[in-house]
């Protein structure tokens, strides 16, 4: 089955999208201060971190994982209620949400909650012009270049502590209401790469390598954004 070719958007969408929603956080922050802060309301603060989530993906190319972390599968499927049983004198805990099995001598759920499969990022990982993506999909570490937009500011908030689908739900509602369209979190990291082979055409070897795909035929989707151009060129040509 051929595989779906990804619907990016511009960057003047995303600096329209991205405009409007620094103007929805300070709309925040006016309405729960009255006196001139520095600092911002609650919500507006968890909007601030949605904007670095938003220029991360958009500037970067990283995934929201690498953004946000990633935690076990068991304690992502485990924070529904379990049901218990005994068998052969052991306590047996089934999760009502995937049916997984556990045993109570073999696991607890505190100590899985504070682990991660892939560690959300820090600070300490971006160095001047670059971020270092550490323990990423695959466990591949690579170089990105460090997006203008995240200063000194923006590292003090690292990491972030909002959650995916929290940033999800806002992200889909903001782009419905500014741009007429739904974006899921994923978008911007194609639209990363779409406007990276527009400036760099067929450089698919860069794009991989910035990206973090194991495979080029991977990579090779994006190869469509250029076809525009390569049409044009042999309407030039002739």
């Amino acid at each position: 089955m051929a595989r779906r070719l990804p619907d990016p958007i511009t960057k003047e969408e995303f600096d329209k999208l991205f405009h409007s929603v620094r103007d929805k956080r300070e709309q925040f922050h006016k309405t729960y201060y009255k006196k001139k802060t520095r600092k911002y309301s609650p919500r507006g603060e968890k909007i601030t971190q949605y904007m670095i989530v938003m220029i991360l993906m958009f500037y970067a190319g990283m995934r929201i994982s690498e953004i946000l972390g990633l935690k076990p599968e068991v304690s992502r499927c485990c924070r529904v209620e379990f049901n218990t049983r005994k068998e052969n004198n052991k306590t047996i805990k089934i999760c009502s949400s995937c049916k997984r099995e556990f045993s109570v001598s073999d696991y607890t759920r505190g100590n899985l909650m504070d682990k991660w499969d892939i560690e959300p990022l820090s600070a300490d990982r971006v160095k001047n012009d670059r971020i270092l993506v550490s323990q990423g999909k695959g466990e591949k570490d690579r170089w990105i270049p460090r997006p203008k937009m995240i200063n000194q500011t923006a590292l003090s908030k690292l990491p972030l502590k909002c959650g995916r689908r929290a940033y999800a739900e806002f992200l889909s509602k903001e782009s419905l209401r500014v741009l007429g369209r739904k974006i899921n979190t994923h978008l911007l990291r194609h639209s990363f790469a779409t406007h990276f082979l527009k400036n760099n055409p067929g450089d698919i070897k860069s794009l991989q390598m910035l990206l973090g795909h194991s495979r080029l035929d991977t990579t090779g989707i994006y190869a469509h954004v250029a076809i525009d151009d390569v049409l044009k060129k042999v309407e030039d040509s002739f």
